[in-house]
């Protein structure tokens, strides 16, 4: 039996919405991720941005290069800021984000669930085939 065109027509709206209640948890998501490495860097350098400070502890330079990483909601692009001339008393490493950690393309969760997922036979093609009604 075909169904009606007012109850396709529903259920599309509810798609669309959806949607868009997708995309602005994942567009806050990602201003939050900015927020949280700009607090990073100003608590690493002790100083706000163009604020002096007595102790010398690197300046802000720019930006790495723009990398997407897959979280729970799909990929954020992200823009890890740079530290230069961090004095090796400081940190002989300079700075390294402890939230956006360098070569990371996923979230922790993302890659455990992707070790489950391939521990669950994913990879052989050994797993039940589900449709997306079930959701």
């Amino acid at each position: 039996m075909a169904i009606s065109y007012q109850k396709r027509r529903k259920e599309e709206q509810r798609g669309e919405i959806q949607d868009a209640l997708e995309a602005c948890v994942q567009k806050g998501a990602q201003e939050m991720l900015v927020a949280a490495l700009e607090e990073e860097v100003t608590v690493f350098l002790e100083k706000l941005r163009y604020q002096r400070s007595k102790q010398f502890r690197g300046y802000r330079n720019g930006y790495h290069p723009p990398r997407e990483i897959t979280i729970g909601l799909g990929p954020l692009e992200v823009r890890v800021p740079r530290v230069a001339d961090v004095p090796p008393e400081v940190s002989p490493q300079g700075f390294q984000s402890q939230i956006v950690k360098c070569y990371k393309r996923a979230s922790e969760t993302t890659q455990r669930l992707f070790t489950k997922l391939y521990l669950e036979g994913l990879a052989t093609g050994d797993f039940k085939p589900f449709s997306l009604t079930a959701l």
